[in-house]
């Protein structure tokens, strides 16, 4: 739903002005906030963004919206893609060590043939 931009099955469920607002930073791409291990603001909704940060890397793309776990799991919902994914595991592990969800985003992206 939150990569379809607030609709499930062409049902709306959230505005566009709601969804509009999940992919927006709170403050400039220059603004780090340490509590997001040195990556960008969260969006004006609360949820993180994409990007090259190790606790939002899975996320990937800066306008996908994503909200990291613990250990490194991730749920993210990219609506330039329209993909929407979640990783839970059971292995935990700290943001940039060696861990199997980038790898699997990668692997679901490849799979889809988004990457």
């Amino acid at each position: 739903m939150l990569a379809e931009g607030g609709a499930l099955d062409d049902v709306r469920l959230l505005s566009g002005e709601r969804t509009a607002g999940f992919n927006r930073p709170l403050g400039g791409p220059e603004d780090p906030d340490i509590a997001a291990f040195g990556g960008q603001l969260p969006s004006i909704d609360g949820f993180w963004l994409g990007g090259p940060a190790p606790a939002v890397a899975a996320a990937k793309h800066p306008s996908a919206i994503c909200h990291p776990g613990g250990g490194n799991s991730m749920g993210w919902a990219d609506p330039a893609t329209r993909l929407g994914a979640a990783i839970c595991h059971n292995r935990l592990s700290e943001p940039g060590g060696a861990d199997a969800t980038l790898e699997l985003a990668s692997a679901i992206r490849v799979g889809l043939g988004l990457d």
